[in-house]
């Protein structure tokens, strides 16, 4: 069926298909919130809050009924929804909230290669583990709840509560319960997002520290954003085509993005991260997808070598990525009917290397 159905917004098949059995209630809704705000207006992107996904845009209709209301979670579960769908890389983070305070620019995953299953799968894995687990333990119980045994506490010697009947009269014997450790819900990561007020997380994954707020809030996101502007001179679109490529090079390289809610995030982004993929740009022209082509290049071409090269932040491809621009522009100037030439010999990081003198490393 073709036709358009008034007052409706579509859904990759990719969510419905692959993604909803994996995710859970609360991640499912936030994922169709975004998709509310973004596809439901013909849009690709949008700016949200996290209040704003919790009880929507705030807006009544003419009986002053909200129009809408949103995912209805609380802050907590809302914060580590969104962290969990930007962790397996199905809401990607365009851009921080700004000074008015209107949100986080998102944009909805539409390839499935940028999807994290391997992620996805750890944790469905993990889940089901911990479910045998309790089972296993149940059946324990069970099983001691049946044996002669089963009015006395186990390993008792003396003193206490020792005194317990002999005969249980019930089953479900409160002495045999399972001991619960999650509040009856499965272990969920900890938080891989610094730009949202929440507490920090008692447990570690392991894999976000770089990344965790400390409950830092939004304000200090804020501030990075300013001095992200404030590099490129005040040019919000320059620095907004900054953050996305940098979000781009996290994606395609697996690299943890510094925190910019912590003075030493703020500092590598700074220093380390901001001026090299501006540098990218500014060499594209500020073509934002031919930028964006050189760093992927780059990446790939000093991964894949023979002995692969180090790419420990964006100050690592400028050079490459330089060469693999100069080369597409010459390719361009010299095709015939608009066609690109293969550049002959040896490819951008070779060629790059070749001039410098160098066999390996950065």
């Amino acid at each position: 069926m073709n036709r358009i159905v008034p007052n409706s917004y579509q859904k990759p098949n990719l969510y419905t298909d692959k993604l909803m059995r994996f995710l859970t209630g609360d991640e499912w809704k936030t994922l169709d919130y975004a998709l509310r705000r973004t596809f439901g207006f013909q849009r690709e992107m949008d700016r949200i809050s996290v209040s704003q996904f919790m009880n929507g845009n705030g807006r009544l209709d003419g009986d002053g009924v909200p129009v809408e209301f949103g995912t209805g979670l609380s802050r907590e579960a809302q914060i580590r929804a969104l962290n969990e769908l930007m962790r397996f890389g199905i809401l990607v983070e365009v851009a921080p909230n700004n000074t008015q305070n209107h949100g986080r620019m998102w944009r909805l995953q539409l390839e499935e290669s940028e999807v994290r299953f391997d992620l996805i799968r750890e944790r469905a894995e993990g889940r089901q583990a911990a479910g045998r687990k309790r089972t296993e333990k149940a059946r324990e119980a069970a099983e001691l709840g049946r044996s002669p045994d089963r009015g006395r506490s186990v390993g008792q010697t003396g003193g206490g509560l020792s005194n317990r009947p002999g005969e249980v009269v019930s089953g479900t014997d409160r002495g045999w319960s399972v001991g619960q450790t999650g509040g009856g819900l499965p272990d969920r990561p900890g938080v891989v997002c610094g730009t949202d007020t929440q507490k920090s997380s008692e447990k570690s994954s392991g894999k976000t520290e770089e990344t965790q707020s400390g409950g830092a809030g939004e304000m200090p996101v804020v501030e990075a954003w300013g001095e992200l502007v404030k590099l490129c001179e005040g040019n919000e679109g320059q620095a907004l085509a900054v953050w996305r490529l940098q979000e781009k090079f996290v994606t395609v390289t697996r690299l943890k993005r510094p925190n910019p809610a912590t003075a030493e995030g703020l500092a590598k982004l700074k220093g380390e991260w901001w001026p090299h993929l501006r540098h990218v740009l500014e060499d594209a022209d500020w073509d934002a997808e031919a930028a964006e082509t050189a760093m992927q290049e780059a990446v790939r071409s000093m991964v894949q070598r023979p002995e692969p090269l180090n790419v420990v932040a964006p100050r690592s491809i400028v050079k490459v990525a330089e060469s693999v621009l100069a080369r597409q522009r010459r390719g361009a100037a010299g095709a015939p009917d608009g066609v690109k030439q293969r550049p002959k010999g040896l490819s951008g990081i070779d060629s790059y290397l070749e001039r410098r003198g160098m066999g390996h490393g950065n």
